[in-house]
């Protein structure tokens, strides 16, 4: 059990390997930056196109509002001579009913058509002051007959409002003529009042969104973990109750993990003997060589080999065992680290010497079993032979016997008698 825990501890590599988790946390960061980016995009678009909306609905009727003022409280040059008593009582006169007119309007501009400042009820600019023209407000006022904008700071400031819409417009008589432009300052706070509840609405509902998005990521992210976790306990099982031996080395050569089949195939009890050491510094694999396979291996190529090996280790006892070098990469395609898996085949070399030693025995024998039966079949030849020879002779003897009572016969004589 020792051993087992104890090699455990020293697999974190292989169970880094094995639990190739997603970057679940970069993931959510990721969607969450997309939806809060998406929400912020959408917030300001449609608070912008409803803010503007409102802005036209508030403004649209000032045109025509102060072209009947216009006729009816102003004279022709009274714009133009601002500077008289009388002209500037009709301006002011003017500013007052427009006010009442307009809603919101807190406070007004009126300027000649060459820009000068005619009348105000501003305390920061005083009638007289010239327009430049470099701002381009005139020049966008005289083509397009009117314009809207946000109202500067200062003007903000004066007022004591933080939400101030800038509206100028042309003063035309009844003719069409124009007798010079006013700038009205509206109070758009219920407005923006209005718009960011909207906005603070669309807010809390991509809060909601985005609670419910995380939530059920998290949740398929965690049945994900648990079934990568259960496969790498798996992984992990196969891999400490392998019978074959199992380590890695990182680029540099020192070795991370050990299974226990690799520490029983080393002859060690302790893992950590081994673990943080350097394989190049091995006398045992540069003498076999197998320094330049591992090598090779953490360049990227895959090796197997059978190499003869006196274990640094434990009992320095001579074995036999099968490499099998396997490159672990990286996403990037990097090697990283190399997984070597070793088999003991000491038994089967001492089982083919065996095979080896007893075929050259059976071979001898065979050999001397079958010199024994040559050697009985050229005694059964030769005797073949002096068998065959012996009856060659009787048949010619018979032979001779016959032709001599033939002989006898023909000369009258009885060979029986």
């Amino acid at each position: 059990m020792e051993n087992t825990a104890k090699s455990h501890e020293a697999v974190p590599h292989l169970q880094k390997i094995q639990q190739k988790k997603p970057v679940a946390k970069k993931t959510i960061l990721a969607i969450t930056s997309i939806i809060v980016i998406l929400g912020i995009g959408v917030t300001f678009y449609f608070t912008n196109r409803i803010e503007k909306f409102f802005w036209e609905a508030r403004t649209s009727s000032v045109a025509e509002v102060t072209h009947e003022l216009v006729i009816h409280y102003l004279k022709k040059g009274d714009v133009e001579n601002w500077h008289n008593a009388e002209s500037n009582a009709h301006l002011a006169e003017f500013a007052k009913e427009a006010k009442e007119f307009i809603p919101s309007t807190v406070a007004m501009k009126i300027y000649s058509t060459d820009g000068i400042l005619a009348w105000t009820d501003l305390k920061r600019v005083q009638p007289g002051y010239q327009k430049s023209e470099s701002d381009g407000q005139l020049a966008q006022v005289r083509a397009n007959k009117s314009i809207i904008m946000p109202a500067g700071e200062a003007t903000k400031n004066e007022l004591g409002k933080t939400s101030l819409l800038e509206v100028w417009s042309t003063m035309e008589d009844n003719l069409g003529n124009t007798m010079g432009y006013f700038e009205i300052y509206f109070d758009t706070s219920d407005i923006q009042t209005f718009v960011d509840e909207i906005k603070y609405s669309i807010w809390i509902v991509i809060i909601i969104m985005l609670g419910i998005v995380l939530v059920l990521i998290n949740l398929a992210f965690r049945e994900q973990d648990v079934r990568i976790i259960e496969q790498s306990e798996y992984i992990n099982g196969i891999i400490e109750q392998s019978p074959i031996g199992i380590y890695t080395i990182n680029t540099n050569g020192f070795i991370e993990s050990y299974n226990p089949s690799m520490m029983r195939i080393s002859g060690i009890t302790d893992a950590n003997e081994t673990i943080g050491k350097n394989v190049f510094d091995a006398v045992a694999y540069q003498k076999n060589g197998l320094d330049k396979l591992l090598m090779s291996g953490l360049g990227g190529v895959p090796f197997e080999t059978e190499v003869e090996v006196e274990s640094s280790l434990g009992e320095h006892k001579k074995t036999y065992r099968h490499y099998y070098g396997v490159p672990l990469r990286n996403p990037a395609g990097e090697v990283d680290h190399l997984l070597v898996m070793v088999e003991d085949i000491t038994g089967r070399k001492e089982l083919e010497r065996k095979v080896t030693e007893h075929t050259e025995d059976l071979e001898s024998n065979v050999n001397e079993r079958t010199k024994t039966l040559q050697d009985k079949l050229n005694e059964l030849e030769r005797f073949q032979r002096l068998t065959v020879d012996r009856e060659i002779r009787m048949t010619e003897l018979k032979q001779e016997i016959e032709k001599m009572r033939v002989k006898l016969e023909s000369s009258g004589m009885n060979p029986n008698a």
